[in-house]
């Protein structure tokens, strides 16, 4: 089914989740967290619609790696991993984590099979390249 771009809201993204029966968490009103039954990680899905955008968003901590050692893989596997990027972030306390995300537009208007078909991907990529790149790190 096709939702127009002025049908797009958050919470038409979420229904399309729920519609999947994937469980949702509300983070606040431009976002919330979803797994699924076979989820290996959680996803945060943010609409962004100044930018009508929806965000795909995973984060995760690291250890024993410097701050300037993960920055430096972020570069390699955004270098050859082109659907998903990964940044490095800092904490106040110190600690590092890797976010990943993907970003879909729905200028004019979205097919709903297409952002779970998105999500599906970005759920199965973020795993696998976080344990070929990070993986002694998790």
């Amino acid at each position: 089914m096709y939702l127009e771009e002025s049908e797009i809201t958050t919470k038409s993204i979420e229904n399309i989740f729920s519609g999947a029966f994937l469980n949702i968490v509300k983070i606040n009103d431009d976002g919330f967290s979803v797994t699924g039954p076979d989820s290996i990680i959680s996803t945060s899905v943010f609409n962004q619609a100044e930018r009508k955008v929806i965000h795909f968003r995973h984060t995760i901590q690291i250890q024993h790696i410097s701050e300037q050692e993960a920055a430096l893989i972020c570069n390699e596997v955004n270098a050859s991993v082109s659907m998903v990027k990964v940044n490095t972030l800092t904490y106040d306390s110190g600690e590092i984590a890797i976010l990943s995300s993907y970003q879909m537009t729905y200028e004019k208007g979205v097919i709903r099979h297409q952002v779970m078909s998105n999500y599906r991907w970005f759920e199965k990529i973020v795993p696998h390249l976080l344990r070929t790149y990070f993986g002694n790190n998790l």
